[in-house]
């Protein structure tokens, strides 16, 4: 990290305790970091801000790994969506050790028929169903279906 993200605050996930409410968290503020990330390709605005949001996601998550020893990196994490239909068709976000990279393959003919103000999109996937019914959670084994 630079000395100017450290003096801003940008590229860092810091944690937070309020004690009165016994609860802690993390929050992430990406800067020049997701900059780079997004500049690498021209995604139209949906796009980038979709994958600002998933590499905060993947920031945040990533923080949450043990770190390595003197001589490894520490933990990896990656975060994958992938669809058949629909105007993003793959979504890849790493973390290692600290580190962010990210990359969205969509397709630009649906985002053109999009209004110019429009912010959303939507993976949508052809079985969009569950392999199988949920079951409720037993406390005790013994009685759970199998």
């Amino acid at each position: 990290m630079s000395e100017t993200s450290a003096e801003t605050g940008f590229d860092r996930v810091l944690r937070f305790t309020l004690p009165a409410r016994h609860a802690r968290g993390r929050v992430v503020r990406l800067g020049p970091v997701l900059d780079e990330i997004l500049s690498a390709h021209a995604y139209p605005p949906p796009i980038r801000h979709l994958l600002a949001e998933a590499l905060a996601l993947a920031a945040l998550l990533g923080s949450l790994l043990k770190h390595g020893d003197d001589d490894g990196p520490g933990g990896q994490l990656t975060l994958q969506a992938q669809t058949e239909a629909g105007a993003v068709r793959l979504l890849v976000c790493d973390y290692r050790g600290g580190e962010l990279r990210g990359y969205v393959q969509h397709d630009a003919e649906p985002m053109s028929r999009r209004p110019s103000g429009a912010t959303r999109v939507s993976f949508r996937s052809k079985e969009a169903r569950w392999p199988r019914p949920a079951r409720p959670i037993s406390p005790n084994p013994s009685k759970c279906r199998r």
